[in-house]
């Protein structure tokens, strides 16, 4: 049983050199058009990407009223 099993995973050069040519195929695709590749992906992330939320310093001067700071005195 096992032998034939090992037989179905043969990889012969006619059915190997086929796809060799489709990934080489592919990979120089990939390479010709790498720039536009990493633009979109760069794209893509930033859309899935949070957004940064805004905080106010620390020190930044908020409009007291005068009546309102004399009553908690």
């Amino acid at each position: 049983m096992i032998p034939r099993c090992l037989a179905l995973f043969y990889g012969g050069p006619d059915t190997i050199i086929p796809l060799q040519t489709g990934l080489a195929a592919l990979a120089a695709l990939a390479l010709m058009f790498w720039n536009k590749l990493l633009t979109a992906f760069h794209r893509l992330l930033a859309r899935f990407k949070s957004k940064p939320v805004e905080v106010a310093p620390t020190d930044a001067a908020v409009p007291v009223n005068v009546e309102q700071s004399r009553e908690q005195l």
